[in-house]
């Protein structure tokens, strides 16, 4: 047989060498992970996984507190439903790879217009999924909000809540315009009767120092009417702006799956009218069960200014007040709630030698509607269980997040 001429044969040599040094790549590439313009390989199945508070700080390896905080700035995919976190593992997962794009593992022909397997799933391309079930021809749906984006407006809930909760993180403020208006029939003896209205105005801001640090101020304005029957009719009148409220609340345990969230509190009393002057310190907890929050707190306040012969001082020595209700969740734009209120007030003796204790207790029924980003409107009723608390208390506030 005759050789083959040299060109030839250097071209076999050149033809084989090329083809092992591709399977060698190619062998190569099967076995390293994918570098930073390739796509990840990614279940189908894990479109649908969705994760708690809790199972998201698993997945990550972090604490539950340092994921909520970062969802809370914007930094980690997660959306607030109420008052529960639910994270998207795919939207985590992307998150964790940056632009590094997603290639789904298995054809998922339920998804209307998703990518095919083999094409990569970018972040854009995530965003444009509408949802499962959606036909051919249906129109696409608008794309939604970014995720992780903090929402333009607090929920409902959180603003009937925000006595008992922080509501506002650093460099927030919310104003309150609030009033009231109280009447109440008191008898002592068959022939000894009184009547009180008090009509009640009040202003307050609360602004957030830190996110776990939040200060608030409110100043009241009261008319009162009181008439006596004794057995002959009298009536006294009084307007007056009332003494200042002060206070600075703050986190010392944040809600987790086994306990409740504790906010402490400072108080203060400024004496801006009658002259009542006082400090004090109080917790309050709360806990989800969606889409219902349990409350409950309580307060001291120490009187260091009070006057009990004057009829326009209400401070007195020892003040500790405390209530517990729930709040309910009927959407993100409507809350209801229900408290029973307390108090009890230690007056020490007057001039006259009388001690004078007393206590109130009130049944208070509220709903919290949002009218518009961060405009609220609040409409509450009062019911007086005891005969020192007025009989029915009627109110509106209006708090408005800026």
């Amino acid at each position: 047989m005759k050789p083959l001429p040299m060109t030839i044969r250097l071209a076999l040599r050149a033809s084989a060498a090329i083809l092992c040094a591709t399977l060698g790549l190619a062998a190569a590439a099967a076995e390293s992970p994918p570098s930073r313009g390739e796509a990840d390989v990614l279940p189908a199945q894990d479109l649908d996984r969705v994760f708690t508070l809790d199972e998201a700080a698993q997945f990550l390896r972090v604490a539950p507190a340092e994921v909520e905080r970062s969802a809370l700035d914007g930094a980690l995919p997660g959306r607030r439903i109420g008052r529960e976190w639910r994270f998207s593992k795919i939207a985590l997962i992307q998150w964790l790879n940056q632009d590094r794009p997603l290639r789904i593992a298995a054809a998922t022909p339920a998804l209307s217009g998703a990518p095919s397997a083999a094409a990569p799933l970018r972040r854009s391309e995530l965003a444009q999924i509408a949802g499962r079930g959606a036909s051919a021809g249906a129109p696409a749906a608008a794309p939604p909000q970014a995720v992780g984006e903090r929402p333009a407006a607090r929920s409902a809930e959180e603003v009937a809540l925000r006595d008992s909760a922080l509501l506002l993180r650093q460099g927030q403020s919310a104003l309150e315009f609030g009033l009231s208006y109280a009447r109440a029939e008191k008898t002592f003896l068959p022939t000894l009767r009184t009547e009180q209205s008090t009509a009640t105005a009040s202003l307050s801001i609360r602004h957030g120092l830190r996110d776990n640090l939040q200060l608030s101020a409110s100043l009241p304005y009261r008319t009162q009417r009181t008439t006596l029957y004794a057995p002959e009719r009298s009536s006294t009148h009084s307007n007056q702006v009332g003494d200042a409220a002060l206070g600075l609340l703050g986190v010392a345990l944040r809600e987790n799956s086994g306990r409740p969230a504790l906010i402490w509190s400072l108080s203060a009393v400024a004496p801006t009218g009658p002259g009542d002057a006082g400090i004090g310190a109080g917790a309050s907890l709360t806990r989800s069960l969606d889409p219902v929050v349990l409350f409950a707190s309580m307060n001291y306040l120490y009187g260091i200014r009070t006057d009990i012969n004057d009829p326009d001082r209400n401070l007195a020595k020892h003040n500790l007040t405390y209530n517990a209700g729930f709040a309910f969740a009927a959407n993100d734009s409507v809350a209801f709630t229900a408290q029973l209120i307390g108090s009890r007030r230690n007056y020490g003796r007057n001039d006259s030698g009388i001690w004078l204790p007393r206590e109130q207790h009130q049944l208070q029924l509220g709903l919290t509607y949002l009218l518009s980003p961060g405009l609220y409107v609040e409409p509450t009723v009062a019911f007086g269980l005891g005969s020192s608390t007025p009989d029915v208390t009627l109110g509106i506030n209006i708090p408005y997040n800026f």
